[in-house]
């Protein structure tokens, strides 16, 4: 009987072993456009800098400028107690989210610049984003950037996000994989959608040579992109590429070390190369690092389970990942090998199999599913 190992659902993808867990790093991105009226936009990428928005959000901005001899700086604009004009109200709107994550004071700052002019179709994209990322508004966002595109068809960034509206909450794989075509074909430099794209091929869509070159060209146009190395070595992985897959999950730790989810993944990489120590030193932490990380709990339960004869600390493990997330199939799974395995828990093992059934059963992993119903007919054959 084997474990599972846990990877988190944002970002990363999952491998099979005890259960482990794989974590991918915000699974795809979401572009944001910035109106600026000024001759530069030198304030604006500062602004942006000092808040930490492209890293923290992995959120790509597009700024454009509008020359405006009837207003000042876009800064002072964005600021402004007392906005008049629709490009007021978006910059100020995407400030309040931007700076002070203040989602209803950009929505309305969004939907005053809409009503000043219907025709921005900036105004849409952005209030698409932020009903379908934020509000759980999904049919909201879609009409938001449908209207966008009918404004404007050639913008690349109402397709991409419309894409991503699709692939994560519509489960419209291939209508995601035509709008980022789309976004790609008329910007052929467009990163964020090179990579949305290679998750949806990796995830979705069982392509993995497309997701990989997808992977490749992200990272060449966007060397310091941590996710889409996270999420190319997890896919070599799968590609039995190991020293490949380490060295981009290095690369991710080096781009950003307080990346919890790229611990996780290096961590389970570790143990399946038989660096037990190491992997246990990853998943400690991604744990320190995040502490609400279930797939990381998941995985450091297996490995003190199945490595490091640890089984009282691997239960701990997996019952932690479990309360976190009633919904990680794969630990109920590990839980129900280690009570077997290990505790003589045979009524606890059966319970734990069922529960990870239903859960496979509905996520269509149906190896997995195979796998636990075997295990149960051999239980039950023991009663």
């Amino acid at each position: 009987m084997t474990l599972i190992r846990l990877v988190h659902r944002a970002s990363i993808l999952t491998s099979m072993a005890f259960a482990s867990f794989f974590v991918y790093s915000n699974p795809a991105l979401a572009d944001v456009s910035y109106l600026v009226a000024a001759k530069s936009a030198a304030e604006v990428k500062s602004m942006l800098q000092r808040s930490g928005y492209a890293d923290a959000r992995g959120v790509k901005v597009e700024i454009q400028l509008q020359q405006n001899n009837s207003v000042g700086s876009g800064m002072a604009i964005a600021l402004q107690d007392d906005p008049k004009t629709a490009l007021d109200y978006y910059n100020r709107g995407l400030l309040k989210y931007i700076e002070q994550n203040d989602v209803q004071g950009a929505l309305s700052d969004l939907n005053k610049a809409i009503t000043l002019n219907p025709k921005l179709a900036e105004a849409y994209t952005d209030r698409g984003t932020l009903k379908h990322t934020k509000l759980n508004d999904s049919q909201g966002g879609l009409a938001d950037y449908n209207r966008a595109i009918v404004l404007n068809p050639k913008y690349a960034a109402a397709y991409n996000n419309r894409g991503l509206l699709k692939n994560e909450k519509l489960n419209d794989s291939q209508g995601a994989l035509a709008d980022y075509n789309r976004a790609i074909a008329l910007n052929p430099q467009y990163a964020n959608a090179y990579y949305n794209r290679g998750i949806v091929k990796h995830t979705k869509l069982n392509d993995s040579q497309g997701a990989l070159a997808d992977y490749n060209r992200t990272i060449a146009l966007n060397p310091k992109f941590a996710q889409a190395y996270i999420n190319r070595g997890t896919l070599k992985d799968k590609l039995n590429d190991s020293q490949g897959a380490l060295a981009d999950l290095d690369r991710a730790i080096v781009l950003n070390p307080q990346y919890a989810e790229a611990y996780n993944n290096r961590g389970n990489l570790k143990d399946k190369l038989n660096d037990s120590q190491g992997g246990l030193a990853d998943l400690d932490r991604a744990i320190a690092l995040n502490p609400e990380l279930a797939e990381a709990y998941g995985n450091r339960g297996s490995l003190k389970a199945t490595k490091l004869n640890d089984s009282q600390g691997g239960l701990a493990d997996l019952d932690r990942a479990i309360a976190l997330n009633p919904k990680l199939a794969e630990a109920y799974y590990n839980r129900g090998s280690l009570k077997v395995r290990k505790l003589n828990d045979k009524a606890g093992a059966i319970q734990d199999f069922r529960q990870a059934a239903k859960l496979f059963r509905v996520q269509g992993q149906t190896q997995t599913l195979q796998d636990i119903v075997d295990a149960l007919q051999k239980l039950d054959a023991t009663e």
